[in-house]
């Protein structure tokens, strides 16, 4: 096997047949089961980036975190007028446990980090309504703190 067979056989767990397998053992139900592209989420979150250069320059070189997808499929979607950053802060660190990853790669940063940030700071100035509960969001990003209340 090549190279880059092994690691789609690797990330079976990823894949679509698999995701509708968990569902049907949860007895969960859904009339449409859409799959995409990679590339669709990329050219997403380019255009809702205003196809900056640099951005596009990040996203080539890591593609953003699954929670920057969530993100811009929300902004896309332009059915919700707020959104809630909450509970990350670009590393490798989880609330509910030891990441390996810390020790195997000797940081804790995310590789994700850089475009993470450069995304985030973009959408929360073009888009608006984008706040943060995380301090380190905050200043890294510049999104702005959930207000109180």
């Amino acid at each position: 096997l090549g190279r880059r067979a092994l690691s789609h056989l690797k990330q079976w767990r990823l894949k679509p047949f698999y995701m509708k397998h968990r569902l049907r053992r949860l007895r969960y139900r859904y009339d449409r089961f859409v799959v995409r592209p990679a590339s669709y989420y990329h050219d997403l979150m380019r255009a809702l980036c205003d196809h900056d250069p640099a951005i596009g320059e990040l996203i080539r070189t890591k593609q953003p975190s699954t929670g920057m997808f969530a993100l811009a499929i929300g902004v896309a979607g332009q059915g919700y007028d707020r959104f809630i950053l909450s509970g990350f802060d670009f590393g490798l660190e989880h609330a509910y446990g030891e990441n390996p990853l810390i020790r195997a790669r000797g940081t804790a940063t995310s590789k994700h980090a850089d475009t993470d940030v450069a995304i985030i700071r973009r959408l929360a100035v073009t888009h608006g309504g984008i706040f943060t509960t995380e301090p380190t969001v905050h200043a890294r990003a510049g999104v702005p703190l959930l207000p109180p209340g």
